[in-house]
């Protein structure tokens, strides 16, 4: 709270526009969760509409990947606007830190669906006393799931820790920015994450779907804006090019 009260005015005003448009985002996403008809398969009986973490979850989860998207969407854009490509972007960076918020907390109630008594090893290791009094990793999509979703919760955890103009002056900006890059291992990580926990929970084909589709747009816009990134440079490389030659000439 502190950190945000110590902000420039035009940074505290965005970040209370994105409290706004998060919170609205969750309760909208909330309630058309709500009108899901699926049945469990596993532990608990009856709607998934009906348990409160599994609509929070999930809402949660997919306006994170809303905000992550528009976060790295923002790059190709301006490279598709044919604007100048800021290797430091406060809008890109704010809009980032709330992504990962989301994300965090959607771990918290994703996390308590799947665990006993606060049990949470139990995401990665399955006991197996009753046969040989060990423990051993867990296995299947299951494990999957919950394996991809603890390295992607490292690296947002990570790059939250380093969204700070502090952080930024002592790594310095070409070792910030590749930190920074993790984030795209980390929208791999999300759906492999949320592919696993499809096949664990046997969503919906419509839920199925709009996993991929989300990803493949935010995919889409990334190779758009890295083409033309790509073709400017090769023009701009052409233009030396021939500067050079004529001055030979």
């Amino acid at each position: 709270m502190n950190a945000i009260l110590h902000l420039p005015a035009r940074r505290r005003q965005r970040h209370l526009q994105l409290t706004f448009i998060a919170s609205g985002c969750v309760l909208l996403l909330y309630a058309l969760f709500g009108l899901s008809t699926e049945g469990w398969v596993d532990h608990v009986e009856g709607r998934k509409a009906a348990m409160f973490e599994w609509r929070m979850s999930m809402a949660l989860a997919y306006t994170a990947i809303l905000f992550l998207g528009v976060t790295l969407a923002i790059g190709p854009v301006n490279a598709l606007r044919r604007r100048p490509l800021a290797v430091n972007s406060y809008l890109r960076r704010d809009i980032g830190i709330w992504a990962g918020l989301l994300a965090l907390t959607h771990v918290a109630f994703g996390a308590s669906i799947h665990i006993d008594d606060f049990q949470v090893w139990t995401l990665w290791l399955q006991d197996t006393s009753a046969a040989d009094g060990g423990w051993i990793l867990q296995g299947g999509w299951f494990g999957i799931a919950n394996f991809s979703g603890l390295f992607q919760t490292a690296i947002i955890m990570l790059i939250l820790v380093i969204s700070n103009d502090i952080v930024m002056d002592r790594l310095g900006m070409t070792r910030w920015k590749n930190l920074q890059r993790l984030s795209y291992l980390a929208l791999g990580l999300i759906f492999l994450h949320g592919f696993a926990y499809q096949r664990v929970e046997n969503r919906d084909t419509l839920l199925r779907i709009i996993l991929p589709t989300l990803i493949g747009c935010i995919a889409i816009v990334q190779a758009a804006g890295f083409i033309t990134i790509v073709r400017k440079r090769r023009a701009t490389v052409s233009r030396q090019t021939i500067r050079g030659t004529s001055t030979w000439n």
